[in-house]
C-alpha cells in the first residue's frame, strides 16, 4: 500500500480528535537558491486526526500518513472534476448561444455550485478521507 507521509508535531488534543501540524513545502523550497527566488512556498497546515491509536501529548512529534489513492481523490474533486465541468458547459453554451463570451461567463458561474456542493457537503467528504499517526 503506497502512502504519503508528512512529519508533524501534536498541537492539541481534544477529547476525541488530535491536531497536527505539518509544514507543507514545494520542492523547490530545499533548492539552494531559494533565497534569491520568490518562487518557494511554505505553508503550515493543521490536520484533523478523529480516528487514532495511543497515547499523544501536545508537542509530540509524529508522522501523519494517508493512503496515496485519497491524494488522487482529493486531486479529482479539487482540480479534475471542476475542469470538465467548466469545460463541458462552455462547450454547449457557445453551441447553443454561439456567445464565447457569455459562454465563459456561465462556465465560470457554474463552478459556483460546484463548490457549493463541495461546501454542503464537507463533513462526508472529510469522512472519507482517512489519515493516520505513527510515533518517530
Amino acid at each position: 500500500m503506497d502512502e504519503i507521509c508528512h512529519n508533524g508535531f501534536v498541537s492539541r488534543i481534544n477529547s476525541n480528535k488530535i491536531y497536527v501540524r505539518i509544514v507543507s513545502q514545494s520542492a523547490c523550497s530545499e533548492c539552494h537558491a531559494k533565497g534569491a527566488c520568490t518562487v518557494s512556498d511554505k505553508a503550515d497546515k493543521e490536520i484533523e486526526i478523529s480516528d487514532y491509536k495511543g497515547k499523544y501529548h501536545v508537542g509530540q512529534q509524529v508522522t501523519v500518513t494517508m493512503r496515496q489513492s485519497m491524494g488522487m481523490k482529493a486531486i479529482l474533486l479539487g482540480y479534475i472534476l471542476p475542469f470538465f465541468v467548466l469545460f463541458i458547459t462552455l462547450f454547449i453554451t457557445i453551441q447553443l448561444t454561439g456567445d464565447e463570451i457569455a459562454g465563459g461567463l456561465i462556465a465560470l458561474g457554474m463552478l459556483v455550485p460546484y463548490y457549493a456542493a463541495i461546501f454542503i457537503f464537507r463533513k462526508a467528504i472529510q469522512r472519507s478521507f482517512r489519515f493516520e499517526l505513527k510515533e518517530t
